[in-house]
């Protein structure tokens, strides 16, 4: 059996192990090997608790929408896409945005660019000099 093991499905055996690794596993090795680089981070854990609160905060409010409200629809608002691989056109459209957005920002605010003249470049030329010297 292990003749017919070739180097592609060694690959593939090592990227399914890679991939069921957890930081915890990870955590737990480097801890072994280097205890200062190890951590001992477990997650969030008032996450839970501020859905739950979110959830009571919702029901209070009361209306269409809000009684009915579940802690997965929370979770789901808050987490977005987080797992998820956005396409290709997908991250363009967030450039762009972003881009867009910086632009914005840098318009209102004018920067003052240094006019290249005659004098500016016989001052700049001697204030080189006397730092030479």
């Amino acid at each position: 059996m292990w003749k017919k093991f070739s180097i592609a499905d060694w690959i593939s055996f090592i990227k399914q192990c890679h991939d069921d690794l957890t930081a915890l596993c990870v955590n737990s090795c480097w801890r072994a090997l280097w205890p200062k680089v190890a951590n001992n981070f477990a997650g969030f854990p008032t996450v839970d608790q501020d859905v739950q609160h979110i959830v009571q905060l919702a029901r209070q409010v009361g209306g269409e929408g809000f009684n009915d409200l579940q802690e997965e629809k929370v979770q789901e608002g808050l987490l977005g896409h987080a797992g998820k691989e956005l396409t290709e056109e997908e991250l363009a459209k967030l450039v762009e945005k972003q881009r867009l957005e910086d632009e914005e920002e840098e318009e209102g605010v004018v920067e003052e660019v240094p006019i290249l003249t005659v004098t500016n470049l016989n001052r700049g030329l001697l204030s080189c000099r006397l730092t030479a010297d």
